[in-house]
C-alpha cells in the first residue's frame, strides 16, 4: 500500500486554523499528573470557543483534514487488527 498525501502539521502555539471546521489534531491529556497521554483524533475548531473536544485534552497541533490518506489508513488499521 502506498500513501501519497502528506499531512502538514501546525503547532497551536504558532497559529490556529483560519476558519471554523473539523481538523485532524494531536492532543494530550493533562488529566493525569505524571503521565502525558497523546492521541491523534478529529476535533472541531470554533473561533470563539477554540477546540470543542474532550474536557481534559489540550490540542497542541492541527492539520487540514486529509482527503486521500484516511480511507487508506482505516483499511490498513483494520488489516492490522
Amino acid at each position: 500500500m502506498e500513501l501519497k498525501e502528506t499531512i502538514v502539521w501546525h503547532l497551536c502555539s504558532e497559529e490556529m486554523p483560519p476558519r471554523e471546521g473539523q481538523y485532524l489534531v494531536l492532543r494530550y491529556s493533562h488529566y493525569k499528573v505524571h503521565v502525558k497521554d497523546y492521541e491523534v483524533a478529529f476535533d472541531v475548531f470554533k473561533k470563539r470557543a477554540s477546540w470543542l473536544g474532550k474536557k481534559y485534552w489540550e490540542v497542541v497541533a492541527w492539520a487540514e483534514e486529509p482527503d486521500a490518506v484516511l480511507p487508506k489508513l482505516v483499511i490498513a488499521l483494520e488489516k492490522v487488527r
